[in-house]
């Protein structure tokens, strides 16, 4: 059986540090990757060869180029300290005047912005002012008023404590400055409902005014109308009254307001395709609507010189149609072309049966008056693909 070294394990385990490749890719900034790894280096009791060993394994792109160029720039690749000042000089966040006084101008809480977003927006641009101001602040001259040094305790401590002391003083006061900025920033920048409500009782911390605003935010938050599924509670339902907050009906009725106008698009939109579709038979407009149109009314003691039956022409008659017969003028005989120069005797396309029937009268074989009242029937429709049939 394998001995497996449970040390070994835990240490590989530990030392899955996020990757960094230097660019726009990356989910930490290069100073929370240092921290992390930090971090990680003093709870896990690393040595320096196996900090930099996982450091080199977390390396990619852009990154793992300028570690294998630090040994030309005449920098110990195995020293942590010396590592992480050469890359925060590298790839930390660049802090100049002009990009913490354009981070100020952008602190605006937006209007679908949360405040535990907005926040940190207003702390890195306070913490940028105060990385400008450097880690030492200037102390005044003298440091200490003579009420302290004329004490002949105070006077026997060494200057590098006295001046330690005084440091720790001045950078406590220019971190509470720096506190009241980040505070007066946040507040004055929320959204109108919440900086109102925020002033009507000042916060005396900043980290209290954060509390505050996200507290208020949950409260102006609109509530969402309840399910029937979620007003059922242990197999009982619940009466929509106790369901449902009382200021819930004024959101309902915007609710429905906009459900009722995408309706109305929707039913807009449905309309305008089946106007522009085409007829569901495949045939053009203008004849399906010929097909529709009833037949004109027929004189009743018309005769038909094929089938010898009233009520109908030759031209329409289903008998001769379903025989294949040519059609037959008044005595009997078939139509026949028209020799070249003579007029044709078997049809005429004509614009209108009204227009040929005052040209060329009623055709042979028709009632008097037959191929007007015919006209008549179709004059919602140009009846060009008509035929109308005469003898000489």
């Amino acid at each position: 059986m394998v001995d497996v070294n449970v040390d070994n394990l835990r240490q590989s385990d530990l030392a899955k540090l996020p990757l960094y490749a230097g660019d726009a890719k990356d989910q930490f900034t290069a100073e929370q990757w240092i921290e992390r790894i930090s971090r990680s280096r003093t709870a896990s009791a690393w040595t320096a060869d196996q900090t930099m060993a996982f450091v080199f394994n977390a390396l990619r792109g852009n990154a793992l180029r300028w570690f294998d160029a630090l040994k030309r720039s005449g920098i110990n690749r195995n020293d942590w300290d010396a590592f992480q000042r050469a890359f925060l000089a590298a790839f930390s966040t660049t802090r100049t005047p002009r990009t913490a006084t354009v981070n100020l101008a952008d602190l605006h809480q937006g209007q679908t912005e949360q405040v535990v977003s907005f926040y940190p927006r207003v702390i890195k641009a306070v913490d940028d002012l105060e990385a400008l101001a450097g880690a030492a602040f200037p102390l005044p001259d003298p440091p200490f008023p003579l009420e302290f040094t004329n004490v002949p305790g105070f006077a026997a401590l060494a200057v590098p404590v006295r001046a330690a002391a005084a440091q720790s003083l001045v950078t406590f006061g220019a971190a509470c400055a720096f506190n009241h900025i980040a505070l007066n920033l946040f507040v004055s920048n929320l959204r109108p409902s919440l900086r109102d409500e925020l002033l009507k009782t000042p916060p005396a911390t900043l980290y209290g005014a954060f509390e505050a605003a996200s507290q208020l935010e949950r409260l102006q938050e609109t509530p969402k109308k309840p399910t029937a599924a979620a007003m059922v509670i242990d197999g009982a339902s619940s009466s929509p009254a106790s369901a449902v907050p009382a200021d819930a009906d004024a959101s309902a009725d915007g609710l429905d307001k906009e459900i009722d106008a995408l309706n109305f698009r929707l039913k807009a939109l449905k309309n305008r395709r089946s106007s522009t579709r085409p007829p569901a038979s495949g045939r053009p407009q203008q004849q399906q609507q010929q097909r529709q149109r009833s037949t004109p009314a027929r004189d009743p003691n018309f005769k038909c010189r094929y089938c010898k039956k009233l009520g109908h022409g030759q031209y329409e008659c289903n008998s001769r149609r379903a025989a294949g017969a040519p059609m037959v003028a008044a005595d009997g005989t078939p139509y026949k072309p028209a020799a070249p120069g003579q007029q044709a005797r078997v049809h005429q396309v004509v614009e209108s049966p009204l227009v040929f029937a005052q040209q060329q009268g009623t055709p042979q074989g028709y009632p008097p008056g037959y191929l007007q009242g015919y006209s008549q029937g179709y004059a919602a429709a140009p009846p060009s693909y008509q035929d109308f049939h005469y003898a000489e």
